[in-house]
């Protein structure tokens, strides 16, 4: 069972390239698929900042098999967001302590927070519409 697992996997998984011509217009995820793990994300055409990957592992058991997902940011946009809350941790701090101007920090520390929040948001929506699609190509009859 793990077997067919891997095997619709790596049908449906072409490699990383950062030539279009060379990825199969077939595949639905990107990624690379091994014996019993794979690491993927989906096809896209143009750049997702909160786009999962998707951490798979697949143990065989006497019934089938079990496959456990872990979903995490590229490390891109987890940069991204680490970069920009520190830089509106430091202007709180700037606008609390040195210059004393209240409404400027947490005008600061709510620009960080919704930063943090949209992120969120948007990669929670994007982890079930990659778990949707994972679901449909591993789907057995």
């Amino acid at each position: 069972m793990a077997s067919e697992v891997i095997s619709r996997l790596k049908r449906l998984t072409c490699a990383p390239s950062l030539s279009k011509r060379d990825i199969d217009q077939r595949a639905t995820f990107i990624g690379r698929v091994e014996q019993s793990t794979f690491r993927v994300s989906l096809k896209v055409d143009a750049p997702e900042n909160f786009l999962p990957i998707i951490d798979g592992e697949i143990d065989e058991t006497s019934m089938g098999c079990i496959v456990y997902l872990k979903f995490k940011l590229f490390f891109s946009s987890i940069m991204f967001l680490t970069l920009w809350s520190a830089i509106c941790l430091l202007i709180f701090l700037f606008f609390l302590f040195i210059v004393h101007e209240k409404a400027y920090a947490i005008t600061a520390l709510l620009v960080g927070l919704a930063n943090y929040f949209v992120t969120l948001f948007y990669f929670s929506k994007k982890v079930k519409e990659s778990h949707n699609v994972l679901m449909q190509t591993l789907k057995m009859d």
